[in-house]
């Protein structure tokens, strides 16, 4: 009776946790399928983000740069090159 009890008790818990990362597992699955959709949105978030910061400001974040865009206008950087 009691494996019964920690098997149902373990179904609950994993169709409680299913059910909250669903939109996540969907995403996830998306990104696979467009894998170059998803770098580019994941760029369009992190450019957004930091639109505002010196680094943003001195290379156009705020404009809507494709990643070649990027690519030209953010030169390789150290940390220490960054560093205030």
């Amino acid at each position: 009776m009691i494996y019964r009890t920690r098997g149902l008790v373990a179904s609950i818990v994993h169709a409680a946790w299913g059910a909250g990362t669903w939109r996540e597992w969907r995403r996830f699955h998306a990104a696979l399928a467009d894998p170059m959709s998803a770098q580019r949105e994941t760029l369009r978030r992190i450019l957004t983000c930091n639109a505002e910061s010196d680094v943003g400001r001195a290379h156009g974040f705020a404009s809507d740069l494709s990643i070649a865009e990027w690519r030209e206008r953010v030169p390789v950087s150290s940390y220490e090159a960054l560093h205030p």
